[in-house]
């Protein structure tokens, strides 16, 4: 029930931390806030929590490769936030791959998941 809760958790708070993060990066990019970097910051780091503290279910080489590319996509999301403190046009290209990266590794993720429930819905039939 435990592990439930935390999954339950986790969820949470990686959809907080998406949200927060999309918030940041329209706030600067589209109405070119410079106080957009204090709001990117706390997102990119739950995020990177978030991702780190994910445990699926499955443990097979393919999903910890897809874990290990979303743990550096929330080092990148770190990465482009520190950048913006320092002035440094760099987040732009830190926060694109870190995006490309984040989606990639979180459909390839789902998709696995969603084989999994299938496989078992189909063998309790």
């Amino acid at each position: 029930m435990q592990n439930k809760n935390r999954f339950e958790i986790n969820n949470i708070v990686y959809i907080i931390s998406t949200q927060i993060l999309l918030l940041g990066l329209l706030a600067r990019i589209i109405l070119q806030w410079e106080i957009a970097r204090w709001v990117l910051l706390p997102g990119a780091l739950l995020y990177l929590w978030a991702v780190i503290a994910y445990r699926p279910k499955q443990d097979n080489l393919r999903i910890k490769r897809l874990l290990r590319l979303a743990h550096f996509s929330g080092l990148l999301w770190l990465a482009g936030a520190i950048s913006m403190f320092m002035q440094s046009e760099l987040w732009i290209i830190f926060f694109f791959v870190a995006c490309v990266f984040m989606v990639y590794s979180n459909i390839a993720l789902s998709c696995i998941a969603n084989k999994s429930s299938k496989t078992k819905d189909d063998l309790q039939q």
